[in-house]
């Protein structure tokens, strides 16, 4: 068996399932040649640093800087020390990110950089693929003319089930 099914700790399981592993943030797993570290998230779930054969690829899952109009001051100030704090953890880590997987929502208006552009910043991947787009791919547009100071590669996504290619 070949496949290998790696779930956040605050998945219900309901059945038997082979090859299963549960993890949660801090946790450490190698499974043949994959090495899984696990981070923290500002909302449901966790996120990923996986080692393939050299090449780091990150997968945010749901951690970004969530910041909300509707937050009061307080709310605002406890996502952003959330998200800092998780995006210090992985500075810490120390591994170079060859990919990331991150969420670029435009539900946070004129916000939905923060996180990204945070993230950059502080991680600077090699190749940075948005999620968490829903069906506006201008998004994906927008986001890598906004970001277009930074040396990381932002892919803009233009249709659904898109082929992305990638030297890395």
């Amino acid at each position: 068996q070949d496949t290998y099914y790696i779930l956040s700790s605050d998945i219900k399981i309901y059945n038997k399932i082979d090859n299963l592993y549960i993890v949660r943030e801090d946790d450490e797993l190698t499974i043949n040649k994959i090495k899984l570290n696990v981070f923290g998230s500002t909302d449901e779930g966790v996120s990923f640093m996986v080692n393939i054969d050299g090449c780091n690829l990150f997968h945010a899952g749901d951690l970004n800087w969530w910041k909300w109009y509707d937050d009061s001051p307080e709310e605002e100030k406890a996502m952003e020390d959330a998200y800092k704090n998780i995006i210090d953890k992985i500075t810490k880590y120390g591994a170079k990110i060859d990919v990331a997987f991150f969420p670029v929502d435009k539900r946070l208006e004129n916000n939905y950089l923060c996180g990204g552009e945070y993230f950059i910043e502080k991680l600077n991947p090699k190749l940075f693929i948005p999620m968490h787009f829903w069906d506006n791919y201008e998004t994906t547009k927008d986001f890598k003319k906004a970001m277009s100071a930074y040396k990381t590669n932002i892919v803009e996504i233009n249709h659904p089930n898109e082929t992305l290619y990638a030297n890395i």
